[in-house]
């Protein structure tokens, strides 16, 4: 046997011959490289496949989440679905990603986690006593999902709401911004001047706000009344902001108003509090 690629002692190849040779052995290297990656590739979807359709109640939302991703934002991290009798929930778990601060960001997810599995356990003891109760004639739901209030090049803002549904609906919220600029989450009290009475100014704001939609608009919000008349906001109290860079105030249903209003939010101009804003604009 010859080494055509090398020569040998007796007969040397041409350099035509040699070059031939070496394109031969590259495109069956080629041809083998590809047909393996096909079929590890072809097992990896499977898996995949398998894993996400094992469970009909939750499933893991695998083509929303990506291998690596430096981009702050929400993606579904998983689903689950479920009816008992008359009563069905719908929750979606939600996962930030793309935080500088990664301890903070696998706390902010374990807590999104947590509230999701909460719910869940809540359901279906909630629902399956309903059910005995009711001989499968009794209602309820839940609907957890999340909504991206703001996606600029400045701010990213989720909405992660609960609605439960037993005869009326209530309907509660967690609000997270983040800033693009240093990936990292916005506090309320971060957007201030340290010792600046910024509860006080914006509270004043909203107040007014209140009194005059209550006026003008037939609003229905408690602003007479001793119990639940509205006071002020609290020190972390829901917000994000908006993408006119604008502070949007939120509060739960029944939270500070009759049902009706729904989950009030209050755009505060940022001429209220641009003297005590920490770069005296947002």
């Amino acid at each position: 046997m010859y080494d055509f690629l090398n020569g040998s002692e007796k007969i040397k190849a041409s350099e035509q011959l040699k070059k031939k040779v070496r394109k031969q052995i590259m495109k069956h290297r080629i041809r083998t490289t590809v047909k393996m990656s096909g079929v590890c590739a072809a097992a990896v979807v499977l898996a995949f496949s398998i894993s996400v359709n094992a469970s009909q109640e939750f499933a893991f939302a695998m083509s929303d989440i990506p291998v690596l991703s430096a981009v702050v934002k929400v993606v579904t991290f998983g689903r689950y679905s479920k009816t008992i009798g008359g009563s069905e929930a719908n929750i979606v778990i939600p996962k930030l990603e793309g935080l500088a601060d990664k301890e903070l960001e696998k706390t902010i997810n374990a807590e999104l986690a947590k509230d999701a599995e909460e719910l869940i356990k809540e359901f279906e003891i909630d629902a399956t006593k309903l059910n005995e109760y009711t001989n499968g004639e009794g209602h309820m739901g839940i609907d957890s999902n999340y909504i991206v209030k703001t996606d600029t090049d400045k701010y990213y803002a989720i909405d992660v709401y609960v609605v439960n549904m037993v005869g009326s609906s209530s309907s509660t919220h967690k609000f997270y911004t983040v800033d693009r600029t240093t990936k990292n989450i916005v506090t309320l009290k971060g957007l201030f001047k340290g010792g600046s009475d910024y509860v006080g100014r914006i509270s004043e704001y909203i107040l007014s706000e209140m009194k005059r939609m209550n006026k003008e608009d037939g609003g229905m919000f408690w602003i007479d009344e001793d119990d639940l008349s509205f006071k002020q906001i609290s020190e972390n109290q829901n917000f994000y902001i908006n993408e006119n860079n604008e502070l949007v105030i939120c509060f739960d249903k029944y939270e500070v108003a009759a049902g009706a209003q729904g989950s009030p939010e209050f755009v505060i101009p940022t001429s209220v509090i641009s003297d005590i804003l920490v770069n005296g604009t947002l």
